[in-house]
């Protein structure tokens, strides 16, 4: 089994459960800060289904998602196993997509 991040309409990442469980619980950790996380869970805590969509996120909510990602997940040592390389990718995947070249142009 996997999860899917589906960044946009085509960009998305799978990861193993046991990774995509482990993001959703260190987002869940901020869903008091911020209401955006019960939408980016919603498909996981209402739906059942291991799958984070932000490809209908504006650009300001996009940024907010990569500012949870990065409070969830902070940077720090890297010890290159599985889930810190799917952070890796998904960080790079997050900093690449245009909804973030666009938040610093406004």
């Amino acid at each position: 089994m996997s999860g899917t991040i589906l960044l946009s309409s085509s960009e998305s990442l799978d990861v193993r459960t046991v990774d995509f469980l482990r993001l959703a619980d260190a987002l869940r950790k901020h869903k008091d800060a911020s209401p955006l996380v019960g939408r980016l869970l919603e498909h996981v805590d209402v739906f059942g289904i291991n799958m984070v969509c932000t490809d209908e996120l504006s650009t300001g909510e996009f940024a907010e998602f990569a500012e949870l990602l990065r409070r969830a997940c902070p940077d720090g040592a890297v010890n290159c196993g599985t889930f810190d390389h799917f952070l890796q990718q998904l960080c790079d995947m997050v900093r690449a997509d245009e909804r973030m070249r666009q938040g610093k142009s406004a």
